[in-house]
Formats: C-alpha cells, structure tokens, sequence
C-alpha cells in the first residue's frame, strides 16, 4: 500500500468535489429538461396570446390575422381591450 506524500490527498478530495459538482449538474440539467418537456406538451393546447387562457365556449378563440403560432389566438374582449389600451389599428406584429 502506497502512501501518498503530504497535499497529494487535498488534490483527490478536489477531485472527488469536482466529480460530485459535474453529478449534481447533471442531475439538475435532466430534471429541468423533464420540466421543459412537460411543460411544452401543457402547451400543446391553443392559448390567448394576451391573457395566455384556453378559449372556450363562452369565450372561444379568434384569430384575426395572419399570424401563426404562438401569437395565432387571441380572444375577442381581450382583443378589444388590447386595441381601447394602445390606439392600434392594425396587428403590431404587422403579420
């Protein structure tokens, strides 16, 4: 059995730090990966892009221009409160 001279141990206790730090990130980088994942397939469902809630029967979903996407659905009162608020007349994305 050798023994490892003076300050040779601090080194391997750093490595052992260092390995456990690479582990913890890992661990931390798959969870928010899984977060991510289930999140974007909550998404999934068509949303206002004003109030960011799912149309409904009640309230459905419009979409008045030609944009695509995420921006697509908006509903009508939030529409016409977002257009009473900035004086638009026009899509401010300029689809």
């Amino acid at each position: 059995m050798e023994i490892a001279p003076a300050g040779h141990d601090s080194g391997l206790r750093n490595s052992v730090a260092e390995t456990s730090t690479v582990d913890a990130i890992n661990s931390s980088s798959s969870a928010l990966s899984d977060s991510v994942a289930n999140n974007y397939d909550d998404e999934d469902e068509d949303v206002c892009r004003i109030c960011r809630n799912p149309g409904d029967t009640d309230n459905p979903l419009r979409y008045p221009c030609a944009c695509s996407g995420s921006i697509k659905y908006v509903h009508q009162d939030c529409l016409l409160q977002w257009l009473n608020h900035s004086n638009a007349r026009q899509c401010e994305v300029r689809c």
